[in-house]
């Protein structure tokens, strides 16, 4: 039955937006079939498409249509795995083989697809799809494919071949996707002082947590966005910052000696001038050896109500007045 079969005692209905709202109430499987086969209008079609039930149906839509969109459509709207597992074939074409990966349960063929599959689209996608770290980790390190180690890295767990991929994968994309996973902050830090291409270090910045370097990519960094980022990651990170007065010389003292904390990286909302100068030169550490600690570890040294340095025992005074000179006891640095 064709569809002018279908609709021929009520010639109005040769409309396509009344057929379509006719089409809304139908359920009869066959004439649905039918004007899946029939009808031109690519609107009416889908209609008809999702209002179609029969896995069997749908089956035969995707892989004998004549439209390649109508074919990946009913290939999208099948559960059933058997036939799944058949539309991964290499017999049909890409589209409607990546629609059935990403909805096929089964393990076997998606190995199977990611380690040999000739095209490199399906093959990607399968990647995508998988949890073993055997092949992904064989994908990223051999694929001669920039698609293929992009599609494997998304779900590898070594954070060292991760690394290596963000600093030294020749593709920017790929490097780009690694640095959004790498959370070594040594790493990131390479990435932003040396990386040229502008995504890598906007990757890397997104996930940068040490106010020092966030300071420098937001005033070096050679993409506007890029120093941007990193001003709104600095307050995101509750980073207080003025960076035109903050030398370069405080900057590189700023790490305490003991835990290596960076010592501006104080807990404060406060973006004025004088907030800043204020961390940075109180807690500059002990006087009487020159040794850059922060409060906590001057604090942990002394014991009891006494602050002391933890390199050459000096005495730096009471907790409270320390505290003081500090900044504030309830400043976490």
């Amino acid at each position: 039955m064709g569809i002018f079969d279908f609709f021929k005692t009520k010639p109005m209905h040769l409309d396509p937006q009344t057929r379509l709202l006719e089409i809304e109430k139908l359920d009869d499987q066959k004439k649905l079939r039918a004007i899946c086969k029939t009808e031109r209008n690519d609107e009416i079609v889908q209609a008809a498409l999702i209002r179609i039930s029969d896995q069997r149906i749908l089956f035969e839509i995707a892989t004998g249509h004549p439209k390649p969109g109508i074919r990946q459509a009913a290939a999208n709207l099948i559960s059933e795995q058997g036939y799944l597992k058949e539309l991964t074939s290499p017999r049909h074409d890409d589209d409607v083989r990546i629609t059935a990966i990403e909805k096929i349960d089964d393990e076997e063929i998606l190995k199977q697809i990611a380690q040999y599959d000739e095209s490199e689209q399906v093959s990607g996608r399968a990647l995508t799809r998988l949890d073993v770290q055997e092949i992904l980790s064989d994908k990223v390190r051999n694929s001669a494919s920039n698609y293929i180690r992009e599609c494997a890295l998304g779900n590898l767990k070594d954070m060292r071949v991760l690394s290596e991929l963000a600093l030294k994968d020749p593709s920017d994309a790929v490097r780009t996707a690694a640095a959004a996973r790498v959370r070594d902050q040594a790493v990131l830090a390479e990435i932003i002082d040396n990386d040229k291409a502008d995504d890598v270090r906007h990757a890397a910045i997104l996930n940068l947590e040490i106010a020092e370097i966030l300071i420098s990519a937001s005033e070096k960094d050679p993409r506007q966005d890029n120093r941007n980022l990193a001003e709104r990651r600095m307050r995101d990170l509750g980073f207080a910052k003025r960076a035109h007065v903050i030398s370069e010389t405080l900057r590189r003292r700023g790490i305490c000696e003991i835990c290596s904390t960076w010592i501006v990286e104080i807990n404060c909302e406060s973006d004025l001038v004088s907030t800043l100068d204020a961390a940075v030169y109180n807690k500059a550490g002990c006087k009487a050896c020159g040794a850059v600690i922060c409060f906590s570890c001057a604090t942990e040294a002394g014991g009891g109500g006494h602050c002391t340095c933890p390199k050459c025992k000096a005495d730096l005074g009471r907790r409270g007045e320390t505290a003081r000179r500090f900044g504030s006891e309830s400043c976490n640095v």
